[in-house]
């Protein structure tokens, strides 16, 4: 792996769990009931909704590869993609 590799992904790791802890000690500690039953609903909405999320974030995860697969193959330059 590559440098920026391994700082983009400690990065990224490191946005992970900064956020993971927020959200955990957001959800831990409500300030107010109202807070509270309005994170409960939040919740109840990621919770259904939640394959809709799932499949967007595949989605984009698929969408990379594709781009990649493209630029790497030269489809886009010479071959099926070409706007010649």
């Amino acid at each position: 792996m590559t440098l920026a590799a391994w700082i983009g992904l400690t990065v990224f790791f490191f946005l992970l769990t900064c956020g993971g802890i927020w959200s955990w000690w957001t959800f831990a500690h409500p300030e107010s009931p109202e807070q509270a039953a309005d994170r409960a609903n939040m919740l109840q909405a990621i919770y259904e909704h939640g394959n809709y999320i799932e499949a967007a974030i595949w989605s984009i995860f698929a969408a990379v590869f594709a781009v990649r697969y493209i630029k790497q193959s030269g489809l886009g330059r010479t071959g099926l993609l070409s706007l010649h």
